[in-house]
């Protein structure tokens, strides 16, 4: 898992991996605000932008998650959320697995959960082996806007089709 800023990264991106920069530039290249909710390519479905609009829930009302094939770099726009994160630990907690349809698992509980508070620039990077749980309410549900980017595990060998 990762924690930055844009502002941060603007300094850094040499160290990322080419596939997260493609990603991360998309940030800084669209009118994020001005996009309408949906799927926006990056580079086909290998790379690409899921722009949502949705409401902050109780934590406890959201199931926490994986993916196998793809990373996810959670991005807030407007309004706030925390997300809850921790590494996968007990695999035996699976709640529903639809890796096979939604590259998506969903656990029931989560051992040594942390939770990073989004907004203000900040994005977080989470790999395969990174449960997280996007969405929660800071401190009561509100609006959220949010760029969710995916990147093609495939895609860290810097080959980028």
């Amino acid at each position: 898992m990762i924690y930055s800023t844009l502002q941060t990264y603007k300094k850094t991106k040499e160290m990322y991996p080419l596939s997260l920069q493609m990603a991360l530039e998309f940030l800084n290249d669209n009118p994020i605000l001005e996009l309408q909710p949906g799927v926006y390519p990056i580079k086909g479905n290998q790379i690409y932008a899921q722009v949502v609009h949705t409401q902050t829930r109780p934590v406890q009302e959201i199931y926490p998650e994986t993916h196998a094939r793809f990373i996810d770099i959670h991005y807030a726009v407007k309004g706030e959320e925390q997300i809850g994160f921790a590494p996968v630990t007990n695999p035996n907690s699976v709640w529903l697995d639809s890796l096979a349809e939604k590259d998506l698992l969903q656990y029931r509980f989560v051992e040594n959960e942390s939770f990073v508070q989004m907004g203000g620039g900040s994005f977080a990077v989470f790999f395969p082996w990174d449960i997280h749980r996007p969405c929660c309410a800071v401190s009561e549900p509100g609006k959220l806007i949010k760029v969710v980017l995916k990147i093609n595990m495939n895609t860290l060998d810097g080959t980028v089709s």
